[in-house]
C-alpha cells in the first residue's frame, strides 16, 4: 500500500466483480467445443473422454472461449454509504449494462480485474458488439502495458502483492485485514454448477457479497473504517422466462430443461400435434446452437436424445 491510495476519491471507483460459467452446460463428445478444449488442456493426449469432460466442468468457466459471464455486480460509494446491484441476465445484456455503468467512473477497482475480469468481459463483449465504442478507452486492456492501466485500474490482488512472489485470494486478503469472508454458502468453483442447475438467483447474492469485500478492504487498505452493509440497488428480479421462452431467444437447451419438458408433456394432457412442436423446438435447440460458443451436437447425440424423448412422452 503506498500513500496514491489514500489520494483517489473513493466517489470515482466502481467497484465491481464477475461470475462466469462454463459455456455449455456438459461438454459433448465429437464436438468442436470438445476438441478445441481437449488440443488445449491434454497436449499430450492422455485424457479419457471422461477425463476430458472432468476437466471441463472444473477449468472452462475460467478459460477464455470457454466462457461466458453470468452475473456482474456492481458498488460505488456515495455520501460514505455503499450501494451494490447484481446485474444479471443474458450475457450481452448483462455486459453492455455494465459497460454503461463503468463508463460513467474514473476508476474500475476489484481482486485481479486487471488479470481476469476486465479482459473476460472485453472479449466475450466483442461477441455481441464493438467494444471500442461500448467501453470507455481508459477501461480497454487490450495491446495496453500493465503499468498503463493504473491510472484507471485500482487491482487490489496486485497492490497487496505489491514485490512478493506469491498472489494472495480475496478469502485470504479478507482474512489478513479481519474483513468478514464473502465465501459462504457458494465460492467461485461451485458458480457453474449452481448456474446451469439452479439460475443465477444464489450467484447475484454471492457476487454482491464480493463486491463489498472488496470495497472493505479497499478501505481497509487506506486506513479506514470498512463496510459492515450495503444498500442493495439490484432492480427488482425478473420473472424467470419459460423453457420454451429460453428455447426460442437463446437456441440453447440444458440436460434439465429437457427432463424438464419430458416431465411436463408425460404427465399433462396435451395433443399429440403440441407435443410434436415441442419436440421439434428441442430438436431445433440441439442443432442450431450459438456459433459464438463453436459447439456443434453431433448427429448421433441428438437422435438419442430425440428418440429418447418420443419414447417417454408418447408412451401412454
Amino acid at each position: 500500500m503506498n500513500n496514491n491510495l489514500k489520494r483517489v476519491n473513493e466517489e470515482s471507483i466502481l467497484f465491481f466483480d464477475i461470475e462466469t460459467a462454463s459455456n455449455s452446460s456438459e461438454l459433448v463428445p465429437d464436438s468442436r467445443e470438445y476438441d478445441l478444449f481437449k488440443r488445449k488442456m491434454d497436449k499430450a493426449n492422455e485424457l479419457t473422454e471422461a477425463e476430458t469432460i472432468s476437466l471441463y466442468n472444473e477449468k472452462a468457466p475460467l478459460t477464455m472461449c470457454y466462457t461466458r459471464i453470468v452475473s456482474i455486480g456492481v458498488g460505488f460509494i456515495k455520501n460514505g454509504e455503499l450501494y451494490i446491484k447484481a446485474i444479471e441476465g443474458e450475457e450481452e445484456n448483462v455486459i453492455k449494462e455494465f459497460c454503461t455503468i463503468a463508463n460513467s467512473f474514473d476508476y474500475l477497482c476489484g481482486l485481479n480485474i486487471k488479470g481476469f475480469d476486465a479482459p473476460m468481459i472485453y472479449n466475450n463483449g466483442f461477441r455481441y458488439f464493438d467494444m471500442t465504442t461500448m467501453l470507455n478507452s481508459r477501461f480497454i486492456t487490450s495491446g495496453v502495458k500493465p503499468w498503463d492501466l493504473d491510472k484507471s485500474y485500482i487491482d487490489l490482488m496486485e497492490i497487496f502483492k505489491g514485490t512478493h512472489y506469491m498472489n494472495s485470494s480475496l478469502d485470504e486478503i479478507c482474512y489478513h485485514f479481519g474483513v468478514e469472508s464473502p465465501k459462504s454458502e457458494l465460492d467461485g468453483s461451485m458458480v457453474s454448477h449452481e448456474f446451469w442447475t439452479n439460475g443465477t438467483e444464489r450467484i447475484s447474492q454471492y457476487v454482491k457479497q464480493d463486491v463489498l469485500a472488496s470495497a472493505s478492504i479497499f478501505r481497509r487498505m487506506r486506513w479506514e473504517k470498512p463496510f459492515t452493509y450495503f444498500i442493495d440497488r439490484s432492480s427488482v428480479k425478473q420473472k424467470e422466462p419459460t423453457i420454451l421462452e429460453k428455447l426460442n431467444a437463446t437456441k440453447n437447451i440444458s440436460t434439465k430443461d429437457i427432463e424438464t419438458l419430458k416431465g411436463i408433456l408425460s404427465k399433462k394432457r396435451i395433443s399429440k400435434k403440441n407435443k410434436d412442436i415441442v419436440v421439434d423446438l428441442i430438436q431445433a435447440a440441439l442443432i442450431d446452437v450459438d456459433p459464438n460458443f463453436g459447439k456443434i451436437n453431433n448427429q448421433d447425440y441428438i437422435e438419442d436424445v430425440i428418440n429418447d424423448i418420443r419414447e417417454e412422452i408418447f408412451k401412454k
